[in-house]
Parts: C-alpha cells; sequence; structure tokens
C-alpha cells in the first residue's frame, strides 16, 4: 500500500471507532517513521530465528565494499555507515584467486586478547574486527585484497509530500510526482509488516486493532469507494 492509502485508511479508521480528530499529514509521517523502528527492533530481537522474521528484514540486509565504506583510517579502522544498525559478515576477497577469507567478529577485550596470542592472533587468512565508538576496526589490514561489509540497516524515513490544488483539494506526491516540491518516499516494508506498524500508529490514537481488524476496515473502505 502507498502511503496516501495508509494514511486514508488511518483516518477512515479512527473516525468509526473513537470518532476523534483526523490525523493530519505531519502527525502521520512522525508516527509512522517512529513506529516503523519500533517494529524493526522488534523483529530484530528474534531475527534469523524464523525464515519469517528474516524475510521481513531482507530489505535492510546490505552488502556494501570498501568504495561505500570509504577509506581506512591509519589502516586500522572504517567509520560505520550512518544507517548501520548490525553486523552480519565481513570479508577479504582475493580478487586473483576468488578466495574469501571471513572476519571473525569479536568484543575490544578479545581483540587485545587474540592479538597477544600466538595461536589464535589475526592474519589475513583469519582476519578479526570489532566495533568501537562507531567505527569498526579490522585486524588486520591488507590493501592487497578487496573488503566487503554485509550488514542490517535501518529502515528509511518515509516523507509524505502532498499540496493543495487549484480546487482545494488534498493531492498525495508520490515517489514518481513530477513536480517542483520533494516528492514522497514510501515505505520499504511489504504490505503485511505495513499494516502490522499502522496498528502501531492506530494505539496512539487509542484503538487496538490487529493486522486481521485493519484489513476489514480496509475492505469496507474499498467497497464504499
Amino acid at each position: 500500500m502507498t502511503l496516501n492509502e495508509l494514511y486514508n485508511l488511518t483516518n477512515y479508521i479512527i473516525r468509526n471507532e473513537i470518532r476523534g480528530n483526523p490525523c493530519t499529514p505531519e502527525q502521520f509521517e512522525l508516527l509512522i517513521n517512529a513506529r516503523q523502528i519500533d517494529y524493526f527492533q522488534k523483529l530484530y530481537e528474534n531475527y534469523e530465528r524464523t525464515q519469517e522474521l528474516t524475510d521481513s528484514l531482507r530489505t535492510f540486509k546490505t552488502i556494501v565494499d570498501l568504495t561505500d565504506l570509504g577509506s581506512v583510517v591509519n589502516d586500522e579502522y572504517i567509520t560505520l555507515p550512518a544507517d548501520y544498525f548490525h553486523f552480519s559478515t565481513m570479508s577479504y576477497i582475493d580478487s586473483t584467486t576468488g578466495v574469501y577469507y571471513p572476519f571473525d567478529m569479536v568484543t575490544k577485550d578479545q581483540a587485545i586478547m587474540r592479538k597477544i596470542s600466538t595461536l589464535t592472533a589475526p592474519s589475513v587468512s583469519y582476519p578479526i574486527c570489532y566495533e568501537f565508538d562507531g567505527s569498526l576496526y579490522l585486524e588486520p589490514y591488507d590493501d592487497d585484497y578487496d573488503l566487503q561489509m554485509t550488514y542490517l540497516r535501518y529502515p528509511d524515513d518515509v516523507v509524505f509530500s502532498y499540496g493543495i490544488n487549484a480546487d482545494d483539494e488534498f493531492v498525495y506526491y508520490d515517489e514518481s510526482s513530477s513536480v517542483s516540491v520533494t516528492t514522497g518516499t514510501e515505505l520499504e516494508w511489504n504490505e503485511d509488516d505495513q499494516l502490522e506498524i499502522l496498528a502501531l500508529v492506530l494505539r496512539d490514537f487509542g484503538v487496538s486493532l490487529n493486522e486481521m481488524g485493519i484489513r476489514q476496515y480496509s475492505q469496507i473502505m474499498l467497497n464504499e469507494g
């Protein structure tokens, strides 16, 4: 569903459930951005434990290389992307042989112990990494190899962009609109997840409905035209 469809459905439910004041576009944008993060973090608690949850978050799994990450500062660390949420994998790739050397993610304390050990000291074949203060430290860094990282990112904020036309009518500007204003940015979630997020938004207005209840309202609104 588009943001505009979700917005109209929100106000339709509010009118029918509590006879309350309608949600403004500004309220809707603020709430749906906040609640999609709440929902994202709720799913993350059980990430990769079930296929359904993994599928819901698949959109946010991102693969980047050093070109995307930027330079390795002092041959020690990279600054994590602004949308970074959770580390998945990192590997050195030998472009000649195609061999991958996966990094072992450890804590800072574990990294210190590994570096002074004769048995588990990090090497290009067995590299390690650890997070600290918004950066990812690499032990060792070797610029002879390509670097690839997979991480889970935060959802992009939505933008509910609209205007009032010459007939004093509400007009929603979606991502494909050709207008001289900022066009809307839609939710990245599938429809099932969108409705779960909408259920959280509705709770802010005192409406308690599950996904099935919201779908029923959606069908009623569609039938009414």
